[in-house]
């Protein structure tokens, strides 16, 4: 099965990953997750790097590199061991900000993680072949190294997040829970994320579709006027933006298809107590584009059951 994939960015802490699970929920997609992977590879290392030789694992808990003559019995070294010897060779030379990412680490957990969705697939019946891909690594070379690697993957559509500094400001304070220096620390976050997302934006083409989930307009200090919006709301927003672009439209139009049947199933079993009229206008929002159940109860007033 040939996976398509759409890009997810935005800042830190602009709602990426609870909004991409949602919509890939709600849409009967698979969501994929960079800092996920790099979270669950951390974790592995953490736990002793499972399922792998004992001389393997000692030089991990010594936090040793693990010679290249350990990882010979490999016909494709896994991308946590290759992801974990970087680590220990730029924590050896002292270099912070380098210990996290190579081009062939985001690229060998990237597939690996592709490859894991389509096994997942094919066990769970699902065929779905959209991917949400949220967020990739914040380096603009690898960004722009995996989209050309990517390419033929590409649907053509990237969503890119936006909120106000404020917002984002109490997103990322609630994540971490404490900030020690949260003036220096938040604000270079922000905008070196805001600087990469920029850098991964430029390396589209003219062609390609870019749908952003809130207003561009822009406060005195360059940041973006965005209401505080609880999840659901922000989803909405999200949907009915989607429902301007083509790609969208066009990669939904399966799921717009199983969502009228649904309704008019239950219509005709009886199951859903609505007048006619009613049922004319669940139909004709239904007809403009307006899949989302919640939302559909909102604009109506009514409580569907399906």
């Amino acid at each position: 099965m040939s996976l398509k994939i759409i890009y997810l960015t935005g800042a830190t802490a602009s709602g990426k990953s609870c909004l991409g699970k949602k919509l890939a929920e709600e849409y009967g997609f698979h969501h994929l997750s960079m800092e996920d992977l790099e979270r669950s590879h951390l974790e592995s290392i953490r736990e002793g790097v499972p399922f792998v030789d004992e001389a393997i694992r000692d030089c991990v808990r010594k936090g040793t590199m693990i010679p290249e003559t350990f990882l010979d019995q490999y016909d494709t070294v896994p991308a946590v061991l290759q992801y974990y010897n970087h680590r220990a060779k730029e924590l050896a030379k002292d270099q912070p900000g380098q210990r996290s990412w190579s081009l062939e680490i985001a690229e060998k957990m990237l597939r690996e993680g592709l490859a894991d969705i389509r096994t997942l697939a094919r066990l769970e019946d699902k065929p779905s072949k959209i991917v949400i891909l949220e967020g990739l690594p914040q380096i603009g070379v690898i960004w722009e190294e995996l989209v050309k690697q990517l390419k033929d993957k590409y649907t053509g559509l990237t969503i890119v997040l936006q909120s106000s500094r404020r917002a984002v400001k109490e997103r990322h304070a609630a994540r971490v829970k404490s900030l020690h220096d949260e003036g220096r620390f938040f604000e270079t976050q922000v905008d070196f994320t805001g600087r990469a997302v920029q850098d991964f934006l430029s390396s589209m083409s003219r062609e390609d579709e870019v749908i952003y989930s809130e207003s561009n307009n822009k406060d005195s200090d360059g940041s973006v006027r965005n209401k505080d919006a609880n999840v659901s709301e922000a989803f909405n927003i999200l949907v009915e933006k989607l429902g301007n672009s083509r790609v969208w439209r066009d990669l939904t139009k399966e799921y717009e298809e199983q969502r009228k049947a649904q309704f008019k199933a239950a219509r005709e079993r009886e199951e859903m107590w609505l007048e006619p009229s009613q049922i004319d206008e669940v139909m004709r929002l239904m007809d403009a584009g307006l899949l989302v159940k919640e939302e559909i109860e909102e604009r109506t007033g009514l409580r569907l059951r399906w």
